[in-house]
């Protein structure tokens, strides 16, 4: 399989959130954008996570990797999603 690589903040995720309080810009719609790449079988996404990013839920395909590379990075999920 292939994998393709993206990072958040180079594909519209403003990453502007805090991963234990929350806040800033709902990056979900930029997020989902990169995630949805892996719907296809033969292509895989590996996904890096260079800040906090506010998101409303998130679709994950099997064929996916995310990688964050320091503890104030990855996803806080906003209030009153499920």
């Amino acid at each position: 399989m292939v994998f393709r690589t993206f990072v958040a903040s180079q594909c519209g995720a403003r990453l502007d959130s805090n991963v234990l309080t929350g806040g800033g810009t709902d990056d979900t719609a930029a997020i989902q954008g990169i995630l949805d790449m892996a719907s296809d079988p033969e292509t895989g996404v590996r996904l890096i996570m260079d800040g906090a990013a506010l998101i409303t839920g998130l679709s994950v395909y099997s064929n996916t990797i995310i990688e964050c590379r320091n503890p104030a990075c990855g996803f806080y999920l906003a209030d009153h999603s499920d």
